[in-house]
């Protein structure tokens, strides 16, 4: 039980790092580490299995149509409404937020009776 929580969070720990390096990486590393997962998928034996197992998924999707893109569009709804809480919470905290800089009034220049009219018109 323990061996198989050890392996859940080194594969939890291996997916945040290769999200991180999606973000901050330039992207001759990211192609350097394509190359790897290449290699890795062509001279290990697991590397081998796991394409494997990729083939068998790509080729049998459009039998799965209809579930796949069930679950497809299912995520795109959940992040499209997280990313609308987020925003909303981030104006709201924006909005309770004391302003920077304080309202100066207008002011007119000496001469002007009419707001938007020149001296002497």
């Amino acid at each position: 039980m323990l061996a198989k929580i050890g392996v859940a969070i080194v594969m939890l720990l291996v997916i945040a790092l290769a999200v991180a390096l999606l973000v901050v990486c330039p992207w001759w590393v990211l192609l350097g580490f394509v190359l790897l997962l290449a290699g890795w998928l062509a001279s290990t034996r697991t590397g081998r299995q796991t394409w494997s197992v990729t083939q068998v998924g790509l080729a049998t999707l459009p039998q799965r149509l209809g579930a796949a893109s069930v679950v497809v569009l299912g995520i795109a709804g959940v992040v499209g409404v997280l990313v609308a809480m987020l925003a909303m919470a981030v104006g709201f905290g924006l909005a309770l937020m004391p302003r920077a800089l304080p309202v100066v009034p207008f002011r007119e220049r000496r001469g002007v009776e009419q707001p938007g009219s020149s001296p002497g018109s």
